[in-house]
């Protein structure tokens, strides 16, 4: 089976951006990496995860010369993608430390997230040529990395929120994702207990974190109502890797978007 893209359906008819999530098939790696894992930090052989890289860009009709991408550390810091960027040789990133999102108005060059249960994202602006791509996993999402990104792209290239698309890729979705008591009281202490009782959902007595729900409502308090949610849930969906069904041993797979 040849390399498989996701899309989003608000941004598929852009005709400025390219985009795509990838999922597992049509990679080279092997084992709980099988087939198309995109993460050489993940533990997989650096040289697979190499060219499952190279294949998945190629794919997706991105050059892999130019892929900006993050080493991704939980933080709400968003970077700005200039010329002087380290891109590193063609499957082979150079990761940047201590970000968690990347803006840019350069054309051809894809920014790119990993995951394998958190969110990805992608913020493009039409109107500007801009833009931005996000991880947010719970931290990422506590800290409200969706503020950073567009306040970033509001502030370097004058993004509205009407101007936004955004796509909000496949993720752990709250009926596998069991929180305990110390999580749902930080949970309190940082939106208060209303807010906090949204993002919750009470099932066979355990309490479970909802992340799409606090993303939604992070996308509409900016006022960016052109939103994408992905259906798909990273444990139930054996196309796509996930640390927590597969225990901390598996791949990870990616969301990439690029101006044209």
């Amino acid at each position: 089976m040849g390399v498989e893209l996701l899309e989003f359906d608000n941004l598929s008819d852009e005709a400025g951006l390219v985009h795509a999530v990838s999922t597992r098939a049509g990679g080279v790696s092997a084992g709980p990496y099988s087939s198309l894992n995109l993460g050489e930090s993940a533990g997989d052989e650096p040289e697979k995860a190499a060219e499952n890289l190279r294949r998945f860009l190629t794919a997706a009709a991105m050059p892999p010369g130019r892929l900006a991408a993050m080493r991704q550390d939980h933080t709400a810091n968003v970077a700005e993608v200039k010329a002087d960027w380290p891109f590193g040789p063609p499957g082979e990133p150079v990761l940047q430390p201590h970000i968690d999102g990347m803006v840019t108005r350069l054309k051809n060059t894809p920014l790119i997230a990993f995951s394998a249960d958190c969110a990805t994202a992608v913020f493009y602006d039409g109107r500007n040529s801009a833009l931005g791509v996000m991880h947010a996993g719970w931290r990422g999402a506590a800290q409200n990395i969706f503020r950073a990104a567009f306040e970033r792209m509001a502030l370097l290239y004058g993004s509205r929120p009407g101007d936004i698309i955004a796509g909000v890729g496949p993720c752990i979705c709250a009926a596998h994702y069991p929180v305990g008591t110390d999580f749902t009281e930080s949970l309190k202490g940082l939106f208060g207990p209303e807010k906090a009782a949204r993002l919750l959902r009470r099932r066979d007595g355990v309490d479970r974190f909802d992340l799409r729900a606090l993303l939604r409502e992070q996308l509409l308090e900016l006022g960016i109502e052109n939103f994408e949610f992905s259906p798909l849930c990273t444990w139930e969906d054996e196309r796509l890797f996930s640390w927590r069904r597969d225990k901390g041993v598996t791949g990870r797979f990616a969301l990439a978007a690029m101006l044209k």
